[in-house]
């Protein structure tokens, strides 16, 4: 759409008359424009949108100070994802475009279809949009991208540019392919015949291995091999019955590894909280970082999550970690609802959510939609946290679980031991989120009681 709707341009001048924006006489002029397309037919309406009508009643930087201030003020997402948006006069910026063209090549097919693109100054990139995006295109292009600062733009000089970056593009494409003549083709038939007809051995599928460089502070750099743990989670979930999730109330490396060395695929760590129980703080990610890489790169088999903190006691340090870092490390998120802002809520990772208390039918339905692989029970008043399982508990845990469809993991508040977990899988239960309340924090402890919650699992 390489114009620009009269009926978002009606509300936008309808924002900024009740916002008292514009002069008396303007919106004379304004309404008396209006007042003439009431005239004119469906096609000649459409022309006049293809043609840059706003110039007609507003200079750029007039419409661009509305423009911005109406989606800052009207625009869910924007309002949710950024602080503010500002506008860019982009007659005022020269604008390379050939040197351009490298970034916006990753993003090509969401220029071409929402007329918005990429440049940078002095290492920064911006995004110019020239209509608010969907909600998941501001975090695909920051995926790709890295991160920007987002401005509206005059959306007609916009649609140039876009178009002009388009056609930059296209030809080094061209430039660049590789033509076959018709011998070519004929060729490759008879060679993909030939083959076909061939009696091959079957060969076992290989796995993709994917290598990433980490600097540790105070060490040299490392390249690890990771697997490709995108879709572990799901898998683990559909083919176990019951999973034992592990949540060690440090990050240090013998504790995290007493639990992996006991068998745990998957594993939670901590920032920016005390621990309920052993009152033990866990400080923000650059404190932590070097113990949490140090068992990312020695355990690479293993689904590591991260509870970034709790956005009512630590707000400084709450969104510390930048995407390409969270998602370089990390498999998943796990979170109170209350906690998750846009910044976790639109990573690429896999999600996780924490609920205070059993939450309705309704509101549990709510959310399905944000796509969440489970749901962590953490139900228990902090006055009971470490006494044995009851019906209580075990009734405010059914409740839940017959209220979704999103598998349910309950938390060890109580002191669950490996015995209970056939209760807890009767119920319907996906499995436990282990911490350091069931397993005790001595060392030789938590590798024997993990053990016995595995085998009691692997019994179900």
């Amino acid at each position: 759409m390489n114009y620009f709707p009269l009926s978002m341009f009606q509300d936008v001048v309808e924002f900024a008359i009740s916002n008292k924006l514009i002069s008396n006489k303007k919106i004379a002029g304004i309404k008396a424009f209006f007042n003439q397309l009431s005239k004119l037919s469906q096609k000649n309406i459409r022309e006049v949108e293809n043609n840059d009508y706003i110039q007609d009643m507003f200079s750029k930087e007039e419409f661009l100070q509305i423009y911005a201030l109406y989606l800052t003020k009207n625009d869910i997402n924007i309002k949710e994802l950024f602080v503010e948006i500002p506008y860019i006069n982009l007659d005022e910026v020269n604008f390379p475009i050939e040197e351009s063209v490298e970034i916006n090549e990753k993003i090509r097919k969401i220029i071409e279809k929402n007329y918005t693109f990429v440049f940078k100054v002095n290492d920064i990139n911006y995004l110019v949009i020239s209509f608010p995006l969907e909600r998941v295109l501001y975090s695909e292009i920051r995926n790709i991208v890295g991160p920007y600062k987002l401005v509206v733009g005059y959306p007609y000089d916009v649609f140039k540019i876009c178009d002009r970056i388009v056609e930059e593009i296209g030809k080094k494409i061209f430039d660049s392919a590789e033509f076959i003549t018709q011998q070519d083709i004929i060729e490759l038939l008879e060679y993909r015949k030939a083959k076909k007809s061939e009696q091959r051995d079957p060969v076992e599928e290989q796995s993709l291995d994917l290598k990433i460089d980490i600097r540790i502070d105070g060490e040299k750099e490392r390249s690890v091999l990771i697997d490709n743990k995108k879709d572990k989670i799901s898998h683990l979930i559909k083919k176990k019955k019951f999973l034992i999730i592990a949540s060690p109330a440090t990050n240090d490396y013998e504790v995290v590894s007493s639990f992996v060395d006991a068998g745990v695929e998957i594993v939670k760590l901590h920032l920016n909280i005390t621990h309920p129980v052993s009152k033990k703080k866990i400080g923000s990610y650059e404190r932590e970082k070097e113990n949490i890489l140090k068992l990312v790169i020695d355990y690479p088999n293993v689904v590591w999550g991260i509870v970034p903190g709790n956005i009512l006691t630590d707000r400084d340090s709450f969104e510390e970690i930048e995407y390409s870092q969270l998602e370089a490390f990390f498999d998943f998120i796990d979170l109170f609802y209350y906690s998750y802002t846009p910044h976790y809520l639109n990573s690429s990772l896999n999600k996780m959510v924490a609920v205070d208390r059993v939450l309705s039918k309704e509101e549990l339905q709510e959310l399905n939609r944000y796509k969440f692989f489970g749901i962590e029970a953490s139900v228990v008043d902090k006055d009971f946290y470490g006494f044995p399982l009851t019906l209580k508990d075990i009734t405010d845990y059914r409740r839940l679980i017959e209220n979704t469809d999103i598998p349910v993991f309950i938390p060890t508040q109580k002191r669950i031991i490996p015995s209970d977990v056939s209760m807890l899988y009767s119920i319907g239960a996906k499995g436990i989120v282990l911490g350091q309340i069931s397993t005790s924090f001595n060392i030789d402890s938590i590798k024997k009681i993990t053990t016995q919650f595995l085998e009691y699992s692997y019994k179900i």
